[in-house]
This record gives C-alpha cells, structure tokens and sequence, in this order.
C-alpha cells in the first residue's frame, strides 16, 4: 500500500509541471550553446541591494560590467543569495528573466550581442532597481582577443568519392 501511494505521488509530480520547485536553471532565453557565460548573485553589499560577480574577472565584483563583443551569444545566469524576489533585465534585447524566490534558486537570459555600446542590465522588482541592483553591459566591436573565426568544415560525405584513377587487375580479368 505504502508503495502504491509513492507511485502515484511520483506519477502526479512528473505529470504537473506546476508542483515542480521554481528557479529552473534553463528558464526563458537559457542558452545551451552560449559563447560566453556570466554569473550573478543577489546580494547586499555597501548597505545596498546589488547583483555580484560569480567567477572569472567579475568574481567579487558589486554589479559588474560585463564585458561583450558583437556577435556573441551572452548567458547571464542569476542565482538568488539572500532569499528575496529578483529577476534579470535587459531592456535593448527585450530578455527579461523569471523571478527567483528563495535562497538558491537561479534562473538565466541569453541573446546575442548584435549592438555596440553600453547598455543597462537591472532588477524590475518595484524597489530594487532604485535600491542598486543595476549594472551595465558594454559590447565592444570585433572579436574577442585570442578567439579565431569558425572555420569552415573539412569534413565531406562518405559517399562523395571521386572516379576511379585505373582499373583494378580484377576488373581487367575476365
């Protein structure tokens, strides 16, 4: 009977996505392919609300600059650090994240840096954006240092072979 009942209740909750916790990490916009990965956590710093650098040259950093080149595609992933409703927005793209409730929970943006300059990402819970938590993306032209343009593909199909250079000694005898 115990057994019956985990069933059912493991049935119901692969069924309905709604008893399923929020904070999906691959929330609207997620990137699976991105080209370059930024991490921000909600937090309070210098008595305000800020987004903080997670890793790399943002590490520490109180809503840091994040630092593109036309043409990438961006992931920013938020994580929320102290428990409080907060969300991700980048007006020029039109990406606007889900809300994470609760320590821990993450969400993420991503598009493609196709414009150069300097533009606001931000917090569009009521409050918080007055409150500090905005920061600036700057896109910068050309390719990133060290990176090389793709390629174009080597590799053929199978079956495209080219004719025959001579005839082989068995085709000969017969």
């Amino acid at each position: 009977m115990r057994f019956s009942k985990t069933l059912i209740v493991a049935i119901w909750l692969a069924l309905n996505p709604f008893a399923l916790p929020s904070g999906n990490p691959h929330a609207q916009g997620a990137a699976t392919n991105a080209s370059v990965v930024f991490t921000l956590r909600t937090g309070i710093a210098e008595g305000r609300m800020v987004f903080l650098g997670v890793g790399g040259d943002i590490d520490g950093s109180v809503n840091p600059e994040l630092i593109l080149h036309q043409g990438e595609r961006v992931q920013i992933n938020l994580i929320n650090g102290e428990g409080a409703a907060h969300d991700i927005v980048v007006d020029l793209y039109g990406v606007r994240s889900n809300r994470v409730v609760g320590k821990g929970a993450s969400t993420s943006i991503s598009f493609v840096a196709d414009r150069t300059g300097s533009f606001a990402y931000y917090c569009a819970v009521p409050g918080h954006r007055e409150a500090g938590m905005q920061g600036r993306l700057r896109i910068e032209p050309g390719l990133r240092m060290g990176v090389r343009p793709v390629a174009p593909s080597i590799s053929r199909d199978p079956l495209d072979l080219p004719p025959p250079l001579h005839a082989r000694a068995a085709d000969c005898a017969g």
